[in-house]
């Protein structure tokens, strides 16, 4: 019998996937009654945002609280923006973007294709390999060995660059 832990995992990542699944349909439902002009915002799935939810805040930090508020999935900068002036932040394209890429440089926010999701959200990305100590210790002799004379080498090959 496996350990009640392991199944518990389990169930809460088939669940968080099925949630993600769900959140990508809402949105995509959301868009379409948007498109019809019904008045529905397609950026509020996650969460209610007022009509002064971001009165007087920076870009910046309106970016991030509606992000915080709608949850996943990622969302396209104009999502953003209309959401920013719903909330009562009067804003445009240009300050948005420029605010996301600030908050990407400062790792708050990553890029998702063409959305952005919080940092928060997602898996750190894989480290890259790095030169093992045997590979630079390996250089390092190389080295020190084309710093010698030819002639005082003893047969022994070193590749000249």
């Amino acid at each position: 019998m496996g350990d009640p832990l392991d199944a518990e995992m389990m169930v809460l990542e088939n669940w968080k996937r099925e949630r993600t699944e769900l959140d990508a349909a809402i949105a995509v439902l959301e868009r379409k009654i948007a498109a019809r002009g019904t008045g529905v915002s397609p950026v509020t799935s996650g969460g209610k945002i007022g009509s002064d939810e971001f009165f007087r805040m920076s870009t910046p930090d309106a970016v991030k609280k509606f992000l915080k508020i709608v949850g996943k999935p990622a969302r396209a900068t104009t999502d953003i923006i209309d959401g920013l002036k719903n909330g009562g932040l009067p804003t445009n394209y240009t300050n948005v973007y420029t605010a996301l890429g600030r908050l990407q440089k400062k790792d708050e926010v990553v890029k998702v294709g063409e959305n952005w999701g919080l940092n928060e959200w997602y898996p750190p990305a894989p480290a890259r390999e790095s030169k093992s100590a045997n590979d630079k210790e390996e250089s390092e002799e190389l080295d020190e060995l084309k710093e010698v004379p030819a002639e005082k080498r003893d047969g022994l090959p070193v590749e000249e660059a």
